[in-house]
């Protein structure tokens, strides 16, 4: 079988300055698979670093975290 689509979906989450919890929707395996970027209304870039700037429960599941 071979894979003809190797492009992951980005979900993008809109922050108010109050919403804390983001569901993901989606398995990751590993808390290190994701890669969170925060963009300010500027639309300046940022990567966080997990257990620094986000936490992260869920790996594994099939529904996401």
């Amino acid at each position: 079988m071979a894979i003809t689509n190797t492009t992951l979906a980005s979900p993008t989450y809109n922050g108010n300055g109050a919403t804390t919890a983001f569901a993901t929707g989606f398995q990751f395996i590993n808390n290190s698979d994701l890669l969170v970027i925060v963009t300010s209304s500027t639309g300046v870039e940022t990567v966080q670093t997990i257990t620094t700037h986000y936490t992260v429960t869920g790996a594994g599941l099939s529904g996401g975290g």
